[in-house]
C-alpha cells in the first residue's frame, strides 16, 4: 500500500504512483500564491491540510520529507472549535523543483501553475509598482477562472482519483434502514468532475456559487462497482481518516443480505464482522 511505504519510508524516490496522488491532492487542497515584498515579485505554493482529515499530520510531514522541499507549519485558527491546520509550504525554487515533478500530472491547476513561474522568470530583479503589481494579479486571476483542465484524459489514474477524494472528497457511510453509502467529490471545475462522471458515472449537481458536487452511490444496487472502486481508492490513499470508511464499506458489502439490508445492520455489526480487505484487494 502506498501509505504503508511512505510512512516507512520505504517509499522508492522516483514513485509516479506518490507522484499521481500528490498531484490529485494539489488540483483540490494545494494553491499557488503570488506576492510583492520590497516590489519584487514573489511566487510559493503550498498544500494545506486540517487535523481532523490527517491527525498529527503525519502525512503531511512524511510527504516533505519524501520530497524534501519547502517545509511544514501547523497552527491553529482562531475560530471556536477549530481544527489545527498544518501547511505545506514552498518557495519558488522549490515549487519550480516540484512543478517539474508533478506538472505533468495536474489537470486543474497546471496552466496557472506553468504562468506563474513563467511571470516570475520574466519579471525577476524588475522592481514593480503597486498598479504593475495589480495588473499582474488580474491577469492570473482571468486565467485562474477559466474554469477548464488542462487536458482530458481517456482514463485518470487510480492514484490521482484517491489524491482527488483525500483532498475535497467525502465518504459517507450512515447505517440505517436506507443505508446510506456514497462517494462525493466537490470542485469549482466542472469540467474535471465531467472527467470523473465518464470514468465513474454519477450526477453532478450545483451547490452554490459555481461550486459543484459529483456523487456516486456505492450502496444497495452498486455492489460491483463498490467492490471494484473501494479497493483500488484505498490502494493509493494517504489519508487514514478516509481508509477507514472505506474499510467500512468493504465489510458491509462482505455481511450476508439479510444481515446488510435489515433493520438491524449498525456500526457494531461493521466491528465485529472479519476483514474482507484481501477479498476485493
Amino acid at each position: 500500500m502506498l501509505r504503508e511505504k511512505l510512512l516507512s519510508g520505504n517509499l522508492r524516490k522516483h514513485s509516479e504512483q506518490l507522484n499521481k496522488f500528490v498531484s490529485g491532492f494539489f488540483d483540490t487542497e494545494g494553491c499557488i500564491g503570488v506576492t510583492l515584498d520590497k516590489g519584487y515579485l514573489k511566487i510559493y505554493s503550498k498544500i494545506t491540510q486540517a487535523s481532523s482529515k490527517d491527525p498529527d499530520f503525519e502525512v503531511m510531514r512524511a510527504l516533505n520529507n519524501h520530497y524534501k522541499l519547502g517545509y511544514v507549519s501547523f497552527y491553529i485558527p482562531s475560530m471556536e472549535n477549530s481544527a489545527g491546520v498544518c501547511d505545506w509550504v514552498m518557495n519558488i525554487s522549490d515549487s519550480k523543483k516540484f512543478f517539474n515533478i508533478v506538472g505533468k500530472h495536474l489537470l486543474v491547476k497546471r496552466e496557472y501553475f506553468e504562468e506563474c513561474i513563467f511571470l516570475y522568470e520574466e519579471l525577476k530583479g524588475l522592481r514593480l509598482n503597486t498598479a504593475q503589481y495589480e495588473e499582474i494579479k488580474e491577469y492570473l486571476s482571468c486565467i485562474k477562472n477559466k474554469n477548464t483542465i488542462y487536458r482530458k484524459p481517456k482514463h485518470l489514474s487510480w492514484a490521482y482519483v484517491a489524491g482527488l477524494l483525500c483532498g475535497d472528497g467525502h465518504f459517507r457511510c450512515k447505517l440505517s434502514k436506507t443505508n446510506e453509502l456514497e462517494v462525493e467529490l466537490y470542485s469549482t471545475c466542472f469540467p474535471l468532475l465531467e472527467q470523473i462522471v465518464k470514468c465513474f458515472k454519477g450526477t453532478i449537481r450545483e451547490k452554490r456559487n459555481n461550486y459543484f458536487k459529483w456523487r456516486r452511490s456505492l450502496g444497495k444496487g452498486s455492489y460491483q462497482f463498490a467492490i471494484w472502486f473501494l479497493p483500488k481508492i484505498r490502494k493509493y490513499s494517504l489519508l487514514e481518516t478516509k481508509r477507514n470508511v472505506i474499510d467500512r464499506m468493504l465489510v458491509f458489502h462482505k455481511l450476508p443480505a439479510e444481515t446488510k439490508y435489515g433493520e438491524d445492520v449498525n456500526n457494531d455489526v461493521l466491528c465485529n464482522s472479519p476483514s474482507v480487505f484481501n477479498t476485493f484487494a
